[in-house]
């Protein structure tokens, strides 16, 4: 793999001053957990992706939701409906989805008056219930045998068995997408649309997002990398994405802090956390004023003024 300062060299020898990277990809289906958690390891980003810890209940729901959401269309007529949830167990009903029309009616009695809208109504019926057994999985027992199926040659029952055995050992595209999202957080990067997957991740970090790009084409799925270069289009569209990222994250955090400061029940450490993403703002300020030659000050301002009333807040509450 090419070093940073290779790769830098290489783009504004094309172009000019690199920016940085416009980051997009197209995911779908699952991959297994362990293959996904080595290339991580292969392509020096471990330390900064976040997967999800999937345990037998988090496979569980999983397999039971996709259960109704697959197969053919014409078999998409069932719902799933937790029924009961303990210390020692889950419950879901596999409900069948009806439409009551007049002609069932036929021969009963209904109610006299004009109808509103319809004579049709949705009816649903259990059909079997599938359950996870939590005082097994706390006892360490075979995740296999926590899977309760009432009855168990249904091919709701059959889907289902089967979903749960993939979900325990693979990572979704949502898994995948969600582990990574956080390292563009960590690595500075602006998420430059509201909806949909498209980041910008500063110069500094050129080699570890050439690093993402790979670790998801080893994975089976089509990462974009676009190099941003220093254009008076480019320099404006990112000014304006870096202000309003970083002002949407120091409001969210201000209005997080409204809920927490004060009440009797906000743990110390939890406010302590919130002073340190200060700093995280402070830091991407300066990075985006360093890369973009803008001024972003008053954003510095703010967060350095919010952060000091947190702390002096926090003091008071430790003399209390």
């Amino acid at each position: 793999m090419n070093s940073r300062s290779e790769i830098i060299k290489k783009l504004e020898q094309q172009k000019g001053r690199h920016l940085g990277d416009l980051c997009g990809w197209s995911l779908g289906g699952v991959v297994p957990q362990q293959r996904a958690q080595k290339l991580a390891v292969t392509h020096g980003i471990d330390n900064v992706l976040a997967f999800p810890r999937v345990g037998p209940a988090s496979a569980y729901r999983r397999a039971i939701l996709k259960s109704v959401k697959s197969g053919k269309r014409d078999e998409r007529i069932f719902d799933v409906v937790k029924v009961e949830e303990t210390e020692l167990k889950i419950v879901h009903a596999v409900v069948r989805k009806d439409i009551i029309t007049e002609a069932v009616r036929a021969g009963t009695i209904v109610s006299a008056g004009k109808e509103f809208v319809s004579g049709h109504d949705a009816a649903f019926s259990t059909e079997i219930k599938i359950g996870f057994d939590k005082e097994l999985r706390d006892a360490g027992g075979d995740p296999a045998d926590m899977l309760k199926l009432e009855d168990g040659g249904h091919y709701i029952s059959e889907r289902v068995k089967a979903l749960y055995s993939e979900m325990c050992v693979v990572y979704t595209a949502d898994d995948i997408r969600t582990a990574f999202t956080r390292a563009f957080e960590s690595w500075g990067g602006i998420r430059m649309l509201g909806h949909g997957g498209l980041w910008w991740v500063p110069t500094d970090l050129a080699e570890e997002v050439r690093a993402w790009a790979a670790f998801l084409s080893d994975l089976g799925f089509s990462p974009l990398v676009v190099p941003s270069f220093d254009t008076e289009e480019t320099i404006s569209s990112l000014r304006d994405a870096a202000r309003e990222s970083l002002e949407g994250q120091l409001e969210d955090i201000k209005n997080d802090l409204g809920s927490f400061v004060g009440s009797s029940s906000t743990r110390l450490s939890t406010l302590e956390s919130r002073v340190e993403k200060y700093d995280v703002i402070r830091a991407k300020a300066e990075m985006y004023e360093r890369v973009l030659e803008t001024e972003l000050s008053e954003l510095k301002v703010a967060a350095n003024l919010a952060q000091a009333g947190l702390a002096a807040a926090i003091t008071k509450a430790t003399r209390r």
